[in-house]
């Protein structure tokens, strides 16, 4: 008898416990899915510039993205310690209920990010073909991945700004904002690739991800703004 009594005791635990459970991995997933493209928007704007490239441009202008994606993709993930910074710092003002530290973390964070843009962007429109090089590539390749990068390098300020903003509205739980805007940077990209790419080869390329990234950092904080 005591046993049994036990057993109906810890049943409805168990049973809260598991629908506990059940809530916490449907809000884990509902806010993991869209937080994903804060991570893939570049390598999948990337990506549809290789696609699109492999069927209008030539061999040598398909092969010289390779090149150029390297050293970009590399020195911007460089930066990543930047949104880890921001979403760390960001949350704990939020849970210490002051929104003015939040507000002045996530301003001073997208500064500093710009900042790091431009000194990338320098010394990748400066130091280009060295760069380039310094991927092992051969000689062939290195005007074409060099032009390639210089115009994705005038982009590394915005890549870097938006980055951390989206760093600071997933401090704030929202993972659905940036999903937004990288989806409009993704379809004005297609878009974009599929203009430009028939018409200036891989460089086409690159200046309509340019145009993609400078359209969504705006966009982002129209959005971010809203929402407030």
């Amino acid at each position: 008898p005591v046993t049994t009594k036990r057993m109906a005791t810890t049943a409805p635990l168990a049973q809260e416990r598991r629908a506990w459970r059940r809530e916490k991995r449907k809000e884990v997933l509902v806010f993991a899915a869209p937080a994903l493209s804060t991570v893939l928007a570049d390598p999948l704007m990337s990506m549809f510039d290789a696609l699109v490239c492999g069927r209008c441009c030539s061999t040598l202008e398909f092969a010289s993205l390779g090149p150029a994606l390297a050293v970009f993709n590399f020195v911007n993930y460089g930066f990543f310690f930047l949104n880890a910074a921001t979403t760390v710092n960001v949350a704990n003002a939020l849970a210490r209920d002051n929104r003015k530290a939040a507000t002045e973390t996530l301003s001073c964070s997208v500064s500093v990010a710009a900042l790091c843009g431009l000194a990338v962007a320098a010394l990748m429109i400066g130091a280009g073909p060295n760069v380039v090089q310094l991927t092992g590539c051969v000689p062939e390749l290195v005007p074409v991945s060099t032009a390639y990068l210089r115009v994705r390098a005038f982009g590394s300020p915005v890549v870097l700004a938006s980055m951390v903003a989206q760093a600071g509205l997933l401090a704030q739980r929202d993972s659905a904002t940036p999903l937004q805007a990288v989806s409009l940077a993704v379809v004005l990209n297609i878009v974009g690739d599929l203009l430009l790419v028939p018409r200036m080869g891989a460089v086409g390329a690159a200046w309509a991800t340019l145009f993609s990234q400078a359209a969504m950092l705006p966009y982002l904080l129209w959005l971010a703004r809203k929402r407030d």
